[in-house]
């Protein structure tokens, strides 16, 4: 039987699993409490999974779009954010801003900085020439909490100086460097 695959499988979605062991427990004529103790979903969601099954099948126990906000760079505006940090900063800039990028683009800053972050488009690496000062905390990183980004401590100690020099091959998409 297809759901009994789609249980034992490891190659499906854990959350597909999940749903595929819920109906056959509910097919076993498991009362619906048990079910969802056993699977760890409520009530409700037992009866939302048996509905969903009866009317639609197995398809009726893939993940379903869920709503929300939409993106708020579109791929078209993301793309031209890549190709103007590959380009050389305007005249009387060192490098790119995210508030220059966000101004050319015709983006708000509020869209939020990581989506318009230079490093990060570039693989962590901005292009040209950059100087990198060989750093180490003093501290390791902070524990992990939820719902708050990594964090560490302000002090390091200096390891010195150098130059790394970087180069994006677009079409295969790999960055190239050396360090002098």
């Amino acid at each position: 039987m297809a759901l009994g695959r789609l249980q034992r499988s490891s190659a499906c979605p854990a959350g597909l699993n999940r749903r595929a062991r819920a109906v056959l427990l509910v097919a076993e004529e498991v009362p619906g409490t048990e079910v969802a103790r056993l699977t760890g979903y409520t009530a409700v969601q037992i009866s939302r999974i048996r509905r969903r099954f009866a009317e639609e099948g197995v398809a009726g126990l893939t993940e379903r779009p869920r709503s929300g906000r939409p993106p708020r760079l579109t791929e078209a505006k993301g793309a031209r954010i890549v190709a103007l940090i590959l380009k050389a900063p305007p005249p009387g800039l060192t490098q790119r801003s995210t508030r220059e990028l966000a101004e050319r683009v015709g983006v708000s800053y509020a869209t939020g900085a990581s989506d318009l972050a230079p490093a990060d488009q570039c693989g962590g690496i901005e292009p040209g020439r950059e100087q990198i000062q060989a750093l180490e905390r003093t501290q390791p990183l902070l524990p992990l909490r939820p719902n708050l980004p990594a964090r560490q401590t302000h002090d390091y100690e200096r390891h010195g100086l150098t130059s790394l020099y970087a180069a994006l091959e677009a079409a295969p998409g790999k960055v190239l460097g050396a360090v002098l």
